[in-house]
């Protein structure tokens, strides 16, 4: 009597993945004067076993948004955003001792630190200083841009006030521009000065802007 052979079946894990709903907005990372806010979503994933040969599929993207807050301007007179974080280390003991911190900015000092985003705060005698992130929502500057730190990043506003936004404002203040919807206007006053008082040289029409004006020679007159 011959035996059967049973077939074998092989079972492989398919793998399923998709996004969930964006969460509501969060507060304001500020509150006032800017900052930034988030929403959040999750990666659902569904495991399968099967005797099919089904592609899987995965979550492309980012799991976390960002987007600007409505300006809300704050009251005057109110501490900066940077004083407000190194401000909250005042009520902590360094070597037994409490200080009061206040932010270094970079005219003030040589930076200890290249990242726009590490936020440097001293003691008042200049005795001791910190380096830490700086919140979400700080106003930052790179070797190109403005923007605002986001996960320890400065990330670009334009002058469209976008987040991630490379518009710039060009020569002729125009936000995006190409720096060719003004033009330049030069003159020379070379009239002898006869009377004392003030003279009329020149008017300049409104919206002007680059205003420059030299002496090209010394004299006793005031501009």
């Amino acid at each position: 009597m011959s035996g059967s052979i049973k077939p074998q079946l092989y079972l492989s894990e398919e793998v399923f993945q998709w996004w969930g709903e964006w969460s509501s907005w969060s507060s304001c990372s500020r509150s006032c004067g800017g900052g930034v806010r988030s929403q959040d979503r999750h990666c659902l994933i569904q495991r399968l076993s099967t005797t099919q040969n089904i592609n899987s599929s995965y979550c492309v993207g980012s799991p976390k948004q960002y987007q600007l807050c409505p300006h809300q301007p704050c009251p005057s007179p109110s501490v900066s955003f940077k004083q407000h974080q190194c401000s909250q280390f005042n009520s902590k003991a360094f070597g037994r001792r409490y200080y009061q911190w206040i932010p270094l900015y970079p005219a003030d000092y040589i930076s200890i630190s290249n990242k726009p985003c590490d936020l440097q705060c001293t003691t008042m005698s200049g005795e001791r200083q910190l380096l830490v992130p700086a919140h979400d929502g700080t106003f930052c500057r790179d070797t190109k841009y403005h923007g605002v730190c986001i996960e320890g990043k400065c990330q670009a506003v334009g002058c469209d006030g976008e987040l991630y936004s490379s518009r710039t404002v060009d020569r002729c203040g125009m936000c995006g521009g190409n720096g060719t919807s003004c033009q330049r206007i030069s003159g020379s006053y070379r009239k002898a000065l006869t009377q004392l008082g003030y003279v009329f040289i020149t008017n300049i029409p409104a919206g002007a802007s680059d205003i420059q004006i030299i002496e090209r020679h010394k004299t006793e007159n005031i501009l």
